[in-house]
């Protein structure tokens, strides 16, 4: 019998209930709208050979201009930007949605690289960085006499 009053009853937008005009807003449109790296951090694969390190991170969601890769002696740091607008338009309502938000990953390297050496792919949201290691310098071994 409830149901039946709460249908007779008016709300704007052409509902039967509040509750059913928040599950229309609510919609998959909507959570589909915010990017998958809300409340994440990047996820990254680090492996080293002999010759290079070699990290795979994962973007989803990102262009290559989102993506910003700095190194700064053995520090390394991804960090990614993302703006995006919604508007969804339907008989009595607009909803228009802004987000914007970034990701900063940074990495101690175990070595030091050659920065002119750095070779990047980016391809389905995962970002590939193979950065050369630098030939270690020897170090001389000199005994010091004490005065």
């Amino acid at each position: 019998m409830r149901k039946d009053l709460r249908s007779l009853m008016p709300f704007p937008f052409g509902r039967r209930s509040l509750a059913d005009f928040f599950d229309d807003f609510m919609s998959d449109d909507f959570s589909s709208f915010f990017p998958a790296m809300m409340g994440r951090e990047i996820r990254v694969d680090i492996h080293e050979t002999d010759n290079e390190i070699v990290l795979e991170a994962e973007l989803p969601g990102f262009n290559k201009e989102d993506i910003e890769i700095t190194l700064d002696d053995n520090s390394l740091t991804l960090k990614a930007n993302q703006k995006m607008e919604s508007e969804i338009r339907r008989d009595n309502y607009l909803r228009r949605e802004r987000h914007s938000g970034s990701l900063v990953r940074s990495f101690l390297l175990p070595t030091e690289v050659d920065e002119n050496q750095v070779k990047t792919s980016f391809n389905n949201g995962l970002l590939e960085l193979r950065l050369r290691k630098k030939e270690p310098t020897k170090t001389r071994r000199r005994r010091i006499n004490i005065d």
